[in-house]
């Protein structure tokens, strides 16, 4: 292939994983949002207050991991955009 089709398929990867990027960093802003709702809710009415509990602590967990794939995956788009020749 010639240097504007690799560009451009390095381009588009990059894009590509930038997008997973921003949809992990996405969920790891939402995700405690709803998780703490729901625990509110189980809280408000007495039930399952371990399981409430449980679900901060594990979704605080999952928004830290999605947080930090989402910075791999950052990463990644950043290593392919170094690939594009002038």
């Amino acid at each position: 292939m010639g240097k504007a089709a690799d560009n451009e398929k390095a381009r588009l990867k990059a894009t590509l994983r930038n997008n997973v990027a921003i949809a992990l960093f996405a969920t790891a802003a939402f995700l405690p949002l709803f998780a703490l709702a729901r625990a509110v809710e189980w809280l408000f009415h007495a039930q399952n207050v371990y399981r409430a509990e449980a679900v901060i602590v594990l979704t605080g967990i999952a928004a830290v991991a999605a947080v930090f794939f989402a910075a791999l995956s950052h990463r990644a788009a950043l290593k392919e955009l170094d690939k594009i020749e002038d």
